[in-house]
């Protein structure tokens, strides 16, 4: 395991269809974190984890060259097959990685099987990148 800094970005290539599901569902989570029902855990600052997952959504539409300012843009964008390379702190891509899961799990709460195979698979391909990375394991960030 090579040391790193907890601000280094850690680079993984995604595929760009990819990272829409990731920005959709990270969006979800922000808006369950700001809503009047959301439980705070003991440890878990509530501000800090709304602004944690803000910043992946930002950074993902900065490091994604052609991001869409438009509904009628994502109808044609991204190319099939499009790949980018995402570089994300480890805490950022531990909240992406557990909230891809969280959001798994609800969808096979509501027989979205397909919907949760396709999470857990990116959830995968993001953990395989991180550890290819050589920076030991992905810290513990819950979105719940």
């Amino acid at each position: 395991m090579s040391a790193h800094s907890r601000e280094a970005e850690i680079p993984i290539v995604i595929a760009v269809a990819d990272w829409l599901r990731v920005d959709a569902v990270m969006d979800n989570a922000v808006s369950e974190m700001l809503s009047p029902n959301w439980d705070m855990q003991p440890g878990r600052p509530h501000p800090q984890l709304v602004e944690l997952a803000k910043s992946i959504r930002r950074a993902g539409w900065a490091q994604n060259p052609g991001w869409p300012k438009t509904a009628e843009g994502f109808k044609t964008w991204s190319a099939p097959g499009q790949t980018q390379q995402i570089r994300l702190t480890d805490m950022q891509w531990s909240l992406v990685v557990s909230t891809l899961e969280r959001s798994a799990q609800f969808n096979e709460q509501w027989n979205d099987t397909e919907s949760a195979a396709i999470l857990r698979r990116i959830a995968g391909v993001i953990q395989t990148g991180y550890e290819r990375q050589g920076v030991g394991p992905l810290p513990e960030v819950r979105p719940t």
